[in-house]
């Protein structure tokens, strides 16, 4: 249960945080639930990890993420259809796409 700590720490503050933030931008687009508990567990994990580089690297590419989701949000308009954190990280291999 000890190993487990830090991660089950991580998701419940990432939960709380991500129904605080919700809870508190109603009418409004913020990031949520999902991806404040991707982003505290990704964290959470990068913590672990003993090799520095690994982590700058996870640090690097989740930073990456998150200033295109705000690029994304500037720059698209508003009828375009809302894309969040969790759409960027998602795989690009949808049924959808594949048509």
């Amino acid at each position: 249960m000890n190993t487990l700590k830090p991660y089950l720490i991580a998701l419940a503050v990432g939960f709380i945080v991500g129904i605080e933030r919700e809870n508190s931008k109603i009418g409004k687009k913020s990031l949520g639930i999902r991806t404040f508990v991707l982003i505290s567990l990704l964290g959470a994990i990068t913590g672990g990890f003993e090799n520095i580089w690994i982590s700058i690297l996870i640090t690097a590419f989740s930073l990456t993420m998150i200033f295109s989701s705000y690029v994304l949000q500037i720059f698209v308009k508003n009828s375009v259809v809302h894309l969040g954190l969790t759409t960027e990280i998602a795989p690009c291999c949808s049924s959808e796409t594949n048509k």
